[in-house]
C-alpha cells in the first residue's frame, strides 16, 4: 500500500508539474486500489491546470519547501507567483447574478467557492 501511495503522489506531481493538468480533489474517497494494487484516481469533477510560468515557479518553490527547507526560495516563489487576482492560472471570475449584485462584497466573498471576492 505504501509503495502504491508513493506512485500516486509521483503521478499527481508529474501531471501538475510536467504536463500542467491535475486532479484538484485528491482525498481518500477519490482514490482506490485496483486488482493489481495500483492506485486509481476517481471523480475528475474538479481539475486544474498551470500555465508554463506557474509550473516553473511551483517547480522551484515546492522542493524548496518540502525538501531543502530553503524558505528564502519559498518566499521568492510566492512573490514570483504574484497576486492571485491577476494570474489566470489561479483565478477565474465567478459569474454574478443580478440578485447577488445587491449584496455586499463580503457576503459574496463568503459565498464564493474560492473564498475570493
Amino acid at each position: 500500500m505504501g509503495a502504491a501511495l508513493k506512485r500516486e503522489v509521483r503521478a499527481w506531481l508529474e501531471a501538475a508539474l510536467v504536463h500542467g493538468f491535475f486532479h484538484g480533489d485528491v482525498h481518500a474517497g477519490n482514490l482506490m486500489l485496483d486488482t493489481d494494487g495500483e492506485v486509481v484516481f476517481l471523480d475528475f469533477g474538479i481539475c486544474g491546470s498551470f500555465d508554463d510560468e506557474t509550473r516553473e515557479i511551483v517547480r522551484r518553490g515546492l522542493p524548496a519547501l518540502l525538501v531543502s527547507g530553503d524558505f528564502e526560495a519559498v518566499a521568492q516563489a510566492i512573490f514570483d507567483m504574484g497576486p492571485c487576482s491577476t494570474r489566470r492560472a489561479w483565478s477565474s471570475p465567478l459569474p454574478t447574478s443580478p440578485r447577488s449584485s445587491s449584496r455586499s462584497s463580503a457576503s459574496r466573498c463568503r459565498r464564493s467557492a474560492t473564498g475570493r471576492c
